[in-house]
């Protein structure tokens, strides 16, 4: 009896082979249902041909592990160790060796778009080739109050001088005439003119000024492109001086490198409310309040507090917030605005012996997971959000184990597999083709699965393909990729010879980048080439079992129908009851020529295909 098979079905490992479905017509067993298929991808119907291969990025290699890879206007930026990276040169170091999270975002008055990351204990601002803290820190220390003595109101006079040098010109707390200088700065005018020019600030008796109310000072830091405000930090602690004296601040110079200047927010004589008054560079460490109570500006900000220190960041979601995930808590900041993190914009999500795992985004909506739930985030902003808890069986086990796609729901790894949510049920997609491999048993060329370092998986979606990486037996990090067609539904098996920690999707360049165990970062999927780095990739095809309890099979000869590349190896194999009968070395285009099996019988028949290079295989059939 004839069999003949191809790989137009389904991959499974979890039935026994001869439970697998095909056809019988007249004397002939068809079938296109597989037992191994092996760095082959399925993506013309009917073909099995081998998967594209890759490449390293470069030669450089970084920091153990690579906890994220993020791409930015096709520029590489990675998290690797205690270091992060711009296109592997180090631009940050000192970290916590932990995972990171990370999203692309910017603000709505900011041109630029940043990485802003963190992974428990750092919070980074990624902008080029600087590092810079993820938001501003409130200033440490309240400023220094300065007055030149009561009875004394302030005018101001400007001064053109050729005949003195910088170091003469009046200074702060010095005197002249009579009049005590209280602020002093110097400005170069067009190049090529030596000409400076002082703006000084004097006293002059005004005993109707005199008052016993007092003024409160506070300051904040900013970082500044232009005239535009990108970032405001809380106020400092307030100082306080007498009305009736000038008011003078001396401040803290900021630590941030991204801070560029500093204001000053001061009260009404006597008040409680601290409104804008000047701004200065960082870096003149003092200034006066000059604006009269008429000119004051708005009421300083206190909602600009830093964003937490949590282990997982989403977002933006259809309002412009970006989520955080901290313990059992799921924070989100100020929409449109991803450095402010008001102190009350939070939400308990779950009990806090269960904290939050991962996040994932489908449709403008936050899903939050732990290990246990599934949580769907409701509500359009601040004092509306809130969770609901969904009729998921399990939740994840990882940060990266949890990924929203349109039309499909939220897929979630657990200790299991690979589970899929739509909002109504929640499956196991592993399940029916896979269960073995995550229940710690080998099948054919895919090893079990590690149930404790799954919380390393990760999940990625790509040109219509959704890629599950999970460790086998003898790695921390994903070694081996269950890569499933999302509009066949039909798997195939992947393995790259080395973990894989880490993956994104270079959208710039549209292509697959991910981080080794050895510190490299390749580019997967890449269709210029046809090896692993130089190395042939080894294939791995095996039909479904034809299976006849009453009657045996005499296989006579074989077929195979296998395009050969010119550099690749090919054998084709007849396995009766498990065991290899005859083994036949394939060269050439479709050379479908009989090859022949030497006696033997059996009850139970496939057929296998193997080597390495490229290959792409069509049909198979023993007689």
């Amino acid at each position: 009896m004839p069999a003949r098979f191809s790989p137009n079905g389904f991959l499974d490992v979890a039935a026994d082979p001869s439970d697998l479905p095909a056809e019988v017509a007249g004397k002939v067993v068809t079938s296109g249902a597989m037992v191994r298929c092996t760095n082959l991808h399925l993506d013309r119907m009917g073909i099995a041909s081998t998967r594209r291969g890759s490449q390293k990025v470069s030669a450089t290699q970084l920091s153990t592990p690579i906890w994220r890879i993020a791409e930015m206007g096709g520029v590489r930026y990675e998290f690797a160790g205690a270091i992060i990276y711009r296109n592997e040169t180090s631009i940050a170091t000192g970290m916590t060796s932990a995972r990171w999270s990370a999203v692309k975002y910017n603000a709505y008055n900011v041109a630029t778009q940043a990485i802003f990351a963190l992974n428990g204990t750092n919070r980074k601002r990624v902008e080029g080739s600087s590092v810079y803290e993820w938001g501003i820190a409130a200033p440490s220390a309240a400023p220094t109050m300065a007055g030149q003595g009561a009875g004394y109101a302030y005018t101001h006079d400007w001064e053109k001088s050729l005949g003195h040098a910088p170091g003469n010109s009046f200074k702060f707390g010095t005197t002249r005439n009579g009049y005590t200088c209280t602020y002093d700065w110097e400005q170069a005018e067009a190049s090529g003119d030596s000409e400076t020019y002082r703006h000084m600030w004097f006293f002059e008796q005004a005993s109707s000024y005199k008052t016993t109310s007092r003024i409160g000072v506070k300051y904040t830091y900013l970082r500044k492109s232009g005239t535009t405000i990108e970032c405001e930090s809380n106020p400092s602690s307030p100082a306080y001086v007498e009305a009736n004296t000038m008011v003078y601040a001396t401040w803290v110079a900021s630590s941030d490198s991204q801070v560029t200047h500093v204001r000053l927010y001061r009260t009404l004589e006597g008040g409680a409310t601290f409104y804008y008054s000047n701004e200065y560079a960082v870096g003149d460490l003092s200034g006066a309040c000059t604006k009269a109570d008429t000119s004051l500006g708005a009421e300083v900000a206190t909602d600009h507090d830093r964003p937490p220190l949590g282990t997982a960041v989403i977002g933006p979601d259809f309002g412009g917030y970006l989520f955080i995930a901290k313990d059992n808590l799921l924070y989100f900041c100020k929409p449109n605005q991803p450095e402010y993190w008001p102190a009350l914009y939070y939400i308990e999500v779950s009990p806090p012996q269960d904290p939050i795992k991962s996040l994932a985004l489908i449709n403008g909506q936050v899903y939050a997971l732990t290990q246990s739930e599934v949580y769907l985030v409701q509500g359009t902003g601040y004092q509306s959000f809130f969770p609901l808890r969904q009729a998921a069986k399990t939740g994840t086990r990882g940060v990266d184990g949890a990924l929203g796609i349109k039309g499909q729901g939220v897929l979630h790894v657990a200790s299991d597999g690979l589970w899929g949510f739509s909002g109504i049920d929640d499956d196991n997609l592993t399940n029916s083709n896979f269960r073995p491999i995550f229940q710690g048993t080998a099948r054919g060329s895919i090893p079990a699965a590690t149930s404790s370092n799954m919380a390393n998986c990760w999940l990625l979606q790509h040109k219509g393909k959704l890629y599950f990486g999970w460790p086998d037996s003898t790695a921390t990090y994903p070694t081996d990729l269950i890569v499933t067609d999302m509009a066949t539904k039909r798997p195939v098996h992947y393995e790259y010879g080395k973990a894989l920690s880490a993956v994104c999707v270079d959208e710039t360049n549209d292509r697959i980048l991910a981080g080794d165990s050895d510190g490299y970062v390749w580019i997967l999927e890449d269709a210029s080439i046809a090896t692993d780095g130089g190395t042939a990739i080894t294939y791995d095809w095996e039909s479904m079992e034809a299976s006849d309890q009453v009657r045996r099979y005499f296989p006579r000869y074989a077929k195979y129908d296998v395009e050969v590349g010119s550099a690749a190896t090919c054998a084709g194999q007849v396995i009766l009851d498990d065991a290899v009968k005859q083994s036949h070395t394939l060269t050439g285009s479709r050379n479908t020529k009989k090859r022949h099996v030497t006696h033997c019988n059996g009850n139970r028949l496939r057929s296998r295909v193997t080597g390495t290079g490229t290959v792409s295989l069509y049909a198979a059939e023993v007689e």
